[in-house]
């Protein structure tokens, strides 16, 4: 059961990276939430490997590192947003999604897919 969950939240988050991509959130604002959502979900994935003993204590230490360097990119890019500097938050939400896809897929190398 815990592992239909775990693949379930990997296709959400993979979905949610690739519709940012093809037909997904067109505003900024929509983007930012869409990372929000993805981070999070990362964050619950990285509970559920460790619950289930798929990455090590230090492995899981380091995962959430990045998914709150993400998660930090994302929050300065909502700043830069709500300050008025376009540029700048996109170049944090670019920061953030490559950050985002850098992590779902060494995340679901951890989980065996």
């Amino acid at each position: 059961m815990k592992t239909h969950i775990l693949t379930v939240w990997f296709a959400a988050l993979l979905l949610l990276v690739a519709c940012q991509t093809l037909n997904g959130p067109q505003t900024l604002q929509d983007r930012i939430q869409y990372a929000k959502a993805s981070v999070t979900t990362s964050y619950r994935t990285i509970g559920s490997l460790a619950q289930r003993g798929r990455i090590t204590k230090a492995e899981g230490k380091k995962l959430i590192t990045d998914a709150d360097t993400v998660k930090t990119s994302i929050l300065v890019a909502e700043a830069s947003l709500n300050g008025g500097d376009i540029p700048n938050a996109a170049n944090a939400l670019d920061l953030a999604t490559r950050g985002l896809v850098a992590l779902e897929a060494y995340l679901k190398t951890k989980d065996g897919q």
